[in-house]
């Protein structure tokens, strides 16, 4: 599971997905601290653990990389955080020569109003890596 804090006064946590090795989820639930309430939202479309998530300028969330069931899987899903309505897997535009791995664990990092750095990860549960790759949310480029 990961967990990240959003909303325009960033008192929204959202849980999304499993830790558990042995375990993936597409759940995605908010816990709104102002009313100490849990409420589940749309579910992702691809089960997941050992994922990543970011919270993008207060307005989606994206879920990076990870298990989807015992395989990787290097899907992209966003959610619209003022609509609520459901999660979209993105269609990645992979530049010419990028070698887009599947991750587990990665780092994520927004850098402008519409670039993500993805970093680091295990390419393996025992093999680390330091590939490092610009996402454009305007676009879904991977380069």
């Amino acid at each position: 599971m990961t967990s990240v804090l959003a909303g325009r006064s960033r008192s929204q946590i959202y849980a999304i997905g499993s830790s558990l090795p042995s375990e993936s989820m597409n759940k995605c639930e908010v816990y709104d601290v102002s009313s100490d309430t849990w409420t589940q939202v749309a579910s992702l479309n691809t089960r997941r653990n050992f994922h990543t998530t970011i919270a993008f300028d207060n307005q989606a969330l994206y879920v990076v990389a990870g298990f989807n069931g015992g395989q990787r899987t290097n899907l992209i899903e966003k959610y619209d955080i003022r609509r609520r309505q459901h999660w979209e897997t993105l269609n990645l535009r992979i530049k010419e020569n990028t070698n887009w791995i599947c991750l587990e664990g990665c780092g994520l990092y927004q850098i402008t109003n519409k670039h993500i750095i993805i970093f680091g990860g295990f390419t393996t549960s025992d093999q680390k890596t330091n590939h490092c790759y610009l996402f454009n949310t305007a676009t879904n480029d991977i380069e």
